[in-house]
């Protein structure tokens, strides 16, 4: 009995401790399931919170981004107007060339007309007398000083003709000159024509992309506007100065040239007179001869008597009379009061090897959106391509080689410099002129540096 008891309290025992251990193992699961949801919900919240900032960064980075599209629109707009206001202004200078050009073919055109007509008539009259004025004239003499006389209105009548002749060939020469000019100018108007067409297609398209995406844009666009006209103004302002300087250059260099042309001529009339003094000289020493020999024959008798007569010594020759009083040196040459040294301009010999290397590729063709120097090129593949042959690499388009290198004055361009303008670029080759590929009818070609607006030189190579 009492066994069966001590047994019995072992099971109570054992049983007690069952349920312990049972109870602790049923009651440990919910602290763990209590801390997995928190660190959850923690998790979730944060990760909310990183939402809520990365969309607070996207929406202010979409706030930056605006403004530096509005910032960067006023500047391309601005950009755009301006070189479409100076292209306008550009065509409508070139207008007036154009005009000008005209008037002074159609002027020179009516001379060679008349000139033509007078020396039809002139060719005429000689033809009906059979050719034989100057023969006439010299069977007409009867003594020696009639001859020289009579010779002196033949070399009048001769020099009269050629003179006309001349004047003939130099005024045909200078309508073909008018008309080369007035098709290079209507071709630069081709070529600015084209220009000013691409520059507004630019500006539409940018202004109908942009005016759905920013909506203070038409404020924006008059700011453009204005900013563009400030630019305008500054850049026209620096164009005159340039083409008064360019129209300076040209009066002097044609001043020169006609002072070469007088010099030459006073030279030419110079020996003309020192021979026909020779000539003279030679037969006043004939007749005197032979008036001493019929004196020698006739003792006595005046020369009168026989239709002689006594003439003065020879004249000093206009020549000789130069040479006395200028010391042996013409007018104008070495040494003399009219020479002039022009100062050598300065220039690089990588700028004038880029100018050598270009000139090889004149004449052939313009071909837009192109890049060979062959087979065709626009006018920033031109001079892409032609920089690139000195291991230079340049933007593709004409407005993005305009901030290439550094900025000079067009005073200080020298052969190599990049010269700008509204939507074309060139090659400056010195003495106020470009090689630069032109347009379709004139491809690449040699032209006036000043024909049109000047917005910047870019040195490449210093």
């Amino acid at each position: 009995m009492e066994k069966r008891r001590r047994n019995y309290r072992i099971w109570i025992r054992r049983a007690g401790a069952l349920a312990l251990v049972a109870a602790l193992a049923w009651r440990q699961p919910f602290p763990a399931m209590a801390t997995s949801k928190a660190e959850r919900e923690k998790k979730e919240a944060e990760q909310g919170l990183d939402e809520a900032n990365r969309k607070a960064d996207e929406a202010q980075q979409k706030i930056n981004n605006t403004q530096s599209e509005v910032a960067a629109l006023s500047n391309d707009l601005a950009a755009l107007i301006a070189d479409i206001s100076l292209l306008e202004a550009d065509i409508e200078y070139k207008n007036e060339q154009i005009r000008g050009a005209q008037s002074e073919y159609d002027q020179a055109k009516t001379r060679e007309e008349n000139q033509y007509d007078a020396m039809k008539k002139r060719i005429k009259y000689m033809y009906e007398r059979g050719d034989t004025e100057y023969l006439d004239i010299l069977l007409q003499v009867k003594s020696m000083t009639e001859l020289l006389n009579k010779s002196e209105y033949i070399e009048a009548l001769y020099t009269y003709d050629r003179n006309k002749l001349t004047e003939f060939q130099e005024t045909k020469l200078q309508v073909k000159q008018y008309k080369a000019q007035l098709e290079n100018e209507k071709a630069e108007m081709e070529g600015m024509q084209l220009e000013y067409a691409e520059q507004q297609a630019n500006l539409e398209s940018t202004i109908a992309q942009k005016r759905t995406q920013i909506a203070n844009f038409d404020e924006q666009l008059e700011a453009a506007k204005k900013e563009a006209a400030a630019y305008t103004a500054t850049i026209a302002k620096k164009n005159e100065q340039i083409r008064q300087a360019e129209a300076q250059r040209k009066a002097e260099e044609k001043r020169k040239a006609q002072e070469a042309q007088r010099l030459a001529a006073e030279q030419s009339r110079q020996a003309e007179e020192a021979s026909r003094a020779a000539q003279a000289a030679t037969a006043t020493a004939a007749e005197e001869s032979s008036t001493a020999a019929v004196i020698a024959q006739n003792p006595g008798v005046w020369p009168s008597d026989f239709g002689l007569t006594q003439t003065a010594a020879p004249p000093t020759t206009a020549a000789a009379q130069t040479r006395e009083t200028t010391g042996g040196s013409p007018i104008g040459g070495p040494g003399g009061p009219g020479e002039t040294t022009a100062a050598p301009a300065k220039t690089s010999s990588k700028g004038q090897d880029v100018v050598n290397y270009a000139m090889q590729f004149i004449g052939n063709p313009y071909v837009f959106g192109g890049t060979s120097l062959t087979n065709g090129a626009d006018c920033s593949g031109f001079v892409q391509s032609v920089y690139k042959n000195f291991g230079v690499s340049l933007p593709r388009s004409s407005s993005q080689q305009r901030s290439a290198g550094t900025a000079v004055d067009y005073a200080d361009a020298r052969p190599g410099d990049i010269i700008c303008y509204a939507g074309h670029v060139g090659i400056y080759i010195g003495n106020g002129q470009i090689v630069h590929a032109s347009s379709p009818s004139t491809g690449i070609k040699v032209g006036n540096a000043a024909y049109r607006s000047i917005l910047s030189v870019r040195r490449i190579f210093n």
